[in-house]
């Protein structure tokens, strides 16, 4: 799946009622950004302990792992670090605290196997 379906993917899932013209721009280049950071910590959680190093391109098996990771992330967004909130009466609890959480929830590293 390349980015551009990836990025398609998340602004229809995020901004199901489109994006204004002006916003469309910088909409984009945050969830670029959000989708890089996905990608370097797959690869790193799944890859850290590789005989062969970290490959550059994301498997393919994780595109979805990465597009889901972004939504987590974005949805968040503004509410770092936040675990609860409560507001009048209405209770907020996330699933996965981070981005990060959700990768390392959803993609199995491989192991070290030390002689």
């Amino acid at each position: 799946m390349t980015d551009e379906t990836k990025l398609t993917m998340l602004k229809t899932m995020l901004f199901p009622d489109g994006i204004a013209e002006d916003e469309q721009e910088s909409v984009e280049a945050q969830l670029g950004v959000y989708l890089d950071l996905a990608r370097q910590e797959i690869l790193n959680y799944k890859y850290e302990y590789s005989a062969n190093g970290i490959p550059e391109e994301l498997p393919s098996e994780y595109d979805v792992t990465q597009v889901m990771a972004v939504m987590q992330g974005f949805a968040q967004m503004g509410a770092e670090g936040q675990v609860t909130s409560i507001e009048n009466g209405v209770h907020r609890h996330w699933k996965y605290a981070d981005m990060c959480l959700y990768i390392h929830a959803n993609v199995i590293p491989i192991a070290k196997v030390s002689v």
